[in-house]
């Protein structure tokens, strides 16, 4: 994944915004650590990104738009599926990982729906 060109969306939104590297954080993750994802030198986890997306009020598929592997779009789109039928039956369980794996389904039903209108509009 291009963790460059995420955090520089991420930087673009928190700086239009107006907001400084400690007012995002909050006390979610550390400002060194948001300075990592900004910079490309680390890559957020979906929860992470997820906060991010909020606390920035930009959608997690306009942050993600365009950062993929270099997979097909069908075969991410089929790598997703498969996650969802994988990781849905947890959800019923008390499981630690709840909102992990709550998160991560949510992402890659977003992730899918784009894909899909993008197969649809550019076949």
């Amino acid at each position: 994944m291009n963790g460059l060109l995420l955090g520089k969306r991420l930087k673009e939104a928190r700086l239009s915004k107006k907001m400084t590297q400690s007012d995002v954080v909050g006390g979610y993750i550390t400002r060194n650590m948001l300075s990592q994802i900004e910079s490309g030198a680390a890559f957020p986890s979906i929860r992470t990104l997820e906060y991010l997306s909020g606390v920035l009020e930009v959608p997690m598929a306009e942050l993600m738009s365009g950062i993929e592997t270099e997979r097909s779009g069908l075969s991410l789109a089929e790598d997703l599926k498969t996650c969802v039928r994988l990781l849905s039956p947890y959800l019923e369980e008390d499981s630690s990982a709840y909102k992990e794996i709550d998160a991560i389904i949510r992402y890659a039903e977003a992730a899918l729906e784009k894909i899909a209108e993008t197969m649809l509009t550019n076949p």
